[in-house]
């Protein structure tokens, strides 16, 4: 990881909020399950708040970093702000419309989580994890589940390497009764990271179903 938390120090000192809670942002970016960072931003979060300091963030990259941050101290209605906000300032910018698509999620507004992972895709067709979020999305929709495979097997294409990418594929392929192909996908895993001792569960478990 970058050096963030070493910038991230001399921001919060000197009260720099929106500059520190963008560097939380772009820390958790990278490593969304940095503990440390996720605590600092609702330790900000709450001091602002109490405070009621005003942030003027001034670029689409700025409000979507604050909408991460705002995100992780469990703000979705104002992460979902910022979120737009950066939207509005560059309609282009697929990451915005990503990350607002997990707020509307985590707030129950599935169609709007939809819409917008959609339009992320459409913006950039190539990110494997924008289909691999829209697959996880459709998955619990049953009107939709049946086009969850072909976005998971856009995204193992796209980043044939990422693990998780073929683990939930094979989740998904189990849950509807494909397998075999469920276990071919929990090989893969396997062949990426033999140490994921859960693809091999699945595959015994499978496994001992077929026998009988």
């Amino acid at each position: 990881m970058k050096n963030y938390k070493q910038k991230l120090s001399e921001l919060m000192e000197a009260d720099k909020f929106v500059e520190a809670l963008a560097e939380c942002g772009k820390a958790l970016r990278e490593n969304p399950d940095d503990s440390e960072i996720i605590e600092k931003v609702r330790y900000m979060h709450q001091r602002i708040q109490d405070a009621h300091i005003e942030l003027n963030p001034c670029t689409a990259e700025e409000f979507t970093m604050l909408g991460i941050a705002h995100f992780y101290a469990q703000d979705l209605e104002l992460s979902i702000y910022n979120y737009t906000k950066a939207i509005e300032l560059d309609p282009t910018f697929d990451y915005a419309f990503k990350s607002r698509h997990i707020s509307y999620a985590a707030s129950g507004k599935i169609n709007e989580s939809l819409r917008d992972i959609a339009k992320a895709i459409e913006l950039n067709p190539t990110c494997g994890m924008y289909y691999f979020d829209c697959a996880n999305l459709l998955h619990y929709l049953p009107d939709k589940k049946n086009q969850t495979l072909q976005y998971y097997l856009e995204a193992v294409n796209l980043e044939p390497s990422n693990f998780m990418f073929w683990y939930n594929f094979g989740i998904e392929l189990e849950e509807q009764n494909y397998l075999k192909d469920a276990i071919n996908k929990y090989k893969k895993v396997l062949e990426l990271s033999p140490q994921f001792i859960d693809a091999q569960i699945r595959i015994d478990r499978i496994n001992a179903l077929l026998n009988n």
